[in-house]
């Protein structure tokens, strides 16, 4: 068996394997539902052993809100950085597609790092 034969082999174990682990977990969590908070940590005794369950909360702002939220702020002669924080960003897409002269004046502020290298096989 050559190196990308023993390669896919082992990826259709580990998602076989991830499968199992899943069901099992669903298992557990369904039995543990009455006894876990919805939101946050909980541990609990099962089958003699300590299991931390963990349900994590996300909280997502509308944008356009939070910006006139910190208009109103402004205008009533308050700092709205009192409050809250504010992120820029700009979009790669855009950014490639804007005149150079453009793409100078936002250059100093870009920076590019390197992501997690990926191996995909196909065929």
């Amino acid at each position: 068996m050559n190196q990308l034969e023993r390669r896919s082999a082992l990826i259709s174990q580990i998602k076989t394997l991830q499968e199992e682990v899943e069901t099992i977990d669903e298992k557990i969590l369904a039995e543990l539902a009455d006894k876990v908070k919805s939101q946050g940590s909980t541990t609990v005794d099962y089958e003699g052993r300590k299991v931390t369950v963990t349900i994590p909360m996300t909280v997502k702002w509308d944008q356009g809100l939070l910006r006139d939220i910190r208009n109103k702020i402004m205008q009533g002669g308050d700092n709205p950085d009192d409050f809250m924080e504010a992120k820029y960003n700009v979009k790669e897409v855009a950014y490639k597609n804007w005149p150079e002269p453009l793409q100078k004046v936002f250059l100093p502020a870009r920076t590019i790092t390197p992501g997690k290298t990926r191996l995909e096989v196909k065929g």
